[in-house]
């Protein structure tokens, strides 16, 4: 793995989104899109920005989806985002249209409720326990997360085994943690901006939270049961890649 830094994005139907998000990350060695057979103009986007498209032929659940986009990567750390997700001006290097908005229009904006919070407007990247040295729940979302490819390879990736809403973003965090590596939170360094939607069912949330409380208990298994590893051994899925950059 020669490049430093690859950026995977796993997208469906997200035309109204997507340029913002690949504008955000046009710094990277390699940004990655991975799509589910959108019937939009995702595909074309994404292409025409210089984005690596790859096609699936199934939506297999958030995990496994994440799981094949990342076997797709070639750098040494890997940052994933959502396509309804833009990175902050602390790592910017090309403007987005959040950026033009004031410290007065933001405040408006929490106080309208139309954001949920305010702490992008502060840099402080040598805040106090930014790094956890333990394993803690609050605040891990893989949507904006990034990982040395390794560590992910020794953990064996998400756990496909988890269904339903949620969940197999902490288990990760917590494998990672059991195989030795410290957490450090982006807040108040490199804040990703959140684009609001409908929440989705929560079906299977309260069975994924005991699976992770169960493993927190027991200190392990570090390894995922079915994940990276087994990738190209699932029958019937195929990734084939639509694009590459010139």
């Amino acid at each position: 793995m020669n490049k430093l830094l690859s950026v995977i994005i796993i997208t469906h139907n997200e035309s109204a989104r997507i340029r913002a998000c690949l504008e955000s990350v046009a710094f990277a060695d390699e940004v990655l899109v991975l799509d589910s057979g959108s019937t939009d103009d995702t595909v074309a986007i994404a292409k025409s920005m210089g984005a690596q498209v790859s096609h699936s032929e199934d939506w297999p659940g958030f995990g496994p989806q994440k799981n094949r986009a990342l076997q797709l990567a070639t750098g040494q750390w890997v940052l994933s985002l959502n396509a309804d997700e833009r990175l902050t001006d602390q790592v910017l290097r090309r403007d987005v249209e959040l950026r033009s908005l004031r410290t007065t229009d933001w405040l408006r904006l929490r106080l309208t409720g139309d954001v949920n919070k305010l702490t992008h407007l502060l840099y402080w990247p040598g805040a106090p326990r930014r790094v956890q040295h333990r394993f803690i729940w609050l605040g891990i979302r893989s949507c904006n997360f990034g990982v040395w490819y390794r560590d992910f390879e020794a953990v064996n990736g998400f756990d496909e085994t988890f269904s339903g809403w949620g969940h197999e973003d902490a288990d990760l965090v917590l494998r990672l943690r059991l195989q030795g590596c410290s957490r450090k939170n982006g807040a108040l360094a490199t804040e990703v901006f959140h684009l609001w939607h409908s929440e989705n069912s929560r079906t299977g949330e309260l069975a994924n939270r005991l699976r992770v409380l169960a493993r927190m208990k027991d200190a392990g298994p570090i390894r995922a049961v079915t994940g990276l590893a087994e990738l190209d051994r699932v029958a019937g899925v195929v990734v084939s890649e639509l694009n590459s950059p010139e």
